[in-house]
């Protein structure tokens, strides 16, 4: 007997896990779903086990709202509410209490498809009110008919009028796939380049300079040209530079001084060279201008 192996240690695995129940994150039902699901993939078929469970999982509010709930008994005795169902049931009661089949219908009958909702989401909103709605065998037909009327596309609704000996699953599976037949041929189809036209904004020149303004904000609106002798624009703007390439020469009179007379003074040679330069118009207006007050 000293040779016989021990038997091996077996020990038990669980499946999944049970987090405190929290009331803002998840519905009560929800919550009740998950723990029979733990149950069953953890082979606990045992009520007590199950209540024990229950008790020690749930959070501190929960559990004294039990308290409060099965007040004069605690939760965990057994004289009125003895199975873990039974303390399901009474939270249950108290925190989802069964609404009115009158108020869901009518939740129901205003309900339509929103513009960014989906078809499969539209129809799962629609399972959720309708289940306090208590239409039992005619279920199938108030989803179908909710579906075609509330569905809010054209397309779609016409195609459902169409079809005959239209059921609720057969709704649902000519409104999905035309809906993603559109999604799809959306995302497919090639978009053009938007064309975009060349815009060249245009300065106003001013005919006088030649600068970015207006001819009537000038501040050369007073000169005098020195190409043709005109008033009201330089010589760099001055229409008959082409044909006239430098003033004429100024005469020069014989000067005579208190009886004494001079011989003619020789005009130096001035040969004309076009400059495009302000400064250089600044200076011969002033020269103007200067010439003007000596006389």
């Amino acid at each position: 007997m000293g040779d016989e192996a021990a038997p091996p240690i077996i020990i038990p695995t669980n499946y999944g896990r049970i987090d405190e129940f929290d009331d803002i994150s998840e519905d009560w039902i929800q919550y009740t779903e998950r723990l029979n699901h733990y149950f069953i993939a953890n082979n606990i078929e045992s009520m007590e086990k199950q209540r024990a469970i229950l008790l020690s999982a749930c959070s501190k509010k929960t559990y004294k709202l039990m308290r409060n709930l099965s007040a004069p008994q605690k939760p965990g005795e057994k004289i009125y509410i003895s199975t873990y169902d039974d303390i399901v049931k009474l939270v249950t009661d108290h925190q989802n209490p069964k609404p009115s089949s009158i108020v869901q219908r009518c939740k129901i009958n205003s309900r339509s498809r929103q513009p960014n909702e989906s078809v499969s989401q539209f129809v799962a909103e629609l399972r959720q009110i309708y289940e306090h709605c208590d239409y039992k065998a005619t279920l199938d037909d108030m989803l179908r008919d909710r579906l075609v009327c509330g569905i809010k596309e054209d397309r779609i609704q016409r195609r459902l009028l169409a079809e005959p000996g239209l059921t609720f699953k057969k709704a649902m599976e000519v409104a999905t796939a035309m809906e993603m037949a559109a999604k799809n041929a959306h995302d497919l189809q090639v978009q053009e380049p938007k064309q975009v036209h060349k815009v060249t904004i245009r300065n106003e020149e001013c005919y006088r300079c030649g600068g970015s303004h207006i001819a009537t904000d000038c501040k050369w609106k007073d000169a005098k040209c020195y190409v043709c002798d005109k008033k009201g624009h330089l010589a760099k703007k001055c229409r008959n530079k082409g044909k006239q390439n430098a003033k004429e020469k100024p005469k020069f009179k014989q000067q005579t001084q208190q009886g004494k007379v001079y011989p003619k003074q020789r005009p130096t040679k001035t040969h004309f060279v076009e400059e495009d330069s302000d400064d250089m118009e600044d200076t011969y207006t002033k020269y103007q201008l200067e010439g003007k007050k000596s006389v």
